[in-house]
């Protein structure tokens, strides 16, 4: 005879599903953080290779396009922090990414003193070099490649939230026992 439980091994309780549930979806956020971190440096280093070609500044965030929050930080609310346009086989284009870590810009702060830096390196009005990826003339980048203190930080995190999900997995999946199961197994 079973001991008097409303779940067993074959049917866990409901707290039980649940967390396994939020765990299974914690693996595939994790899993598609990576995704996204691994394509981000990718094309950053793929981006070395594309050839260059003469561009103008027209736009540089100077600092003042943001969108204040009830707390009273500063949000940078803009849609690039740099325009530039360049031509590439007689086609016009413009561009916006200044690297490729800047891919999410609208959803972190940005630090005045990181706009201050871009519109030193890029004045409006001057001519900058573009690299642009040969089969999609209209993918551009100022800055080749993929800061190396973004990798290691965003791998860092990603390592920490790795860490934290296969915890859970692990005390989510781990068979718990009651005292009483403890007891029938003594006496058996």
């Amino acid at each position: 005879m079973s001991p008097p439980s409303s779940a067993s091994a074959d049917n866990p309780s409901g707290w039980v599903k649940y967390r396994r549930v939020m765990s299974f979806i914690g693996c595939a956020l994790v899993v598609a953080g990576a995704l996204n971190l691994g394509l981000r440096v990718y094309r950053g280093l793929s981006c070395s290779s594309w050839p260059a070609t003469w561009g103008q500044i027209e736009w540089v965030n100077d600092g003042t396009v943001f969108r204040v929050r009830k707390d009273g930080s500063k949000v940078f609310a803009g849609d690039s922090l740099v325009r530039y346009r360049y031509s590439v086989d007689g086609h016009e284009f413009v561009g916006n990414r200044v690297d490729f870590a800047d891919e999410n810009i609208d959803s972190y702060t940005i630090p005045p003193a990181t706009l201050a830096t871009i519109a030193r390196l890029h004045p409006i009005g001057a001519k900058t070099e573009v690299f642009y990826d040969p089969d999609a003339p209209e993918r551009s980048v100022l800055h080749p490649g993929y800061p190396i203190g973004t990798i290691l930080v965003e791998s860092a995190v990603m390592a920490v939230v790795m860490a934290l999900v296969f915890l859970g997995l692990v005390v989510s999946f781990r068979r718990r026992t009651s005292p009483q199961d403890e007891d029938l197994r003594d006496v058996a």
